[in-house]
């Protein structure tokens, strides 16, 4: 009987669960002996660019805060006046 490779695949996770890595590495045609784990580097939180943009964020509520009568009162303005006056 011949084996896919997903059934290959399936058999050898079942070796690996069961504490037979060897065994797991023979039905996936790997070499047998410990096998060197990649670990992907370590990534950089980007901190400048969280800062930039958290200040940027104060500065525009700042400024909604302090220019709220001027955002409020936007629609007195002749253009939307008739369409959006309550």
């Amino acid at each position: 009987m011949k084996l896919s490779q997903f059934d290959k695949t399936m058999v050898a996770m079942a070796f690996a669960e069961a504490g037979e890595p060897d065994t797991a590495r023979e039905f996936l045609g790997e070499p047998a002996g410990p096998r060197k784990a990649h670990c992907p580097a370590v990534k950089k939180k980007p901190l400048g660019a969280m800062l930039f943009f958290g200040v940027v964020s104060l500065v525009f509520y700042a400024a909604l805060i302090s220019q709220q009568d001027l955002v409020m009162n936007i629609c007195n303005y002749p253009a939307c006046a008739d369409d959006y006056r309550l």
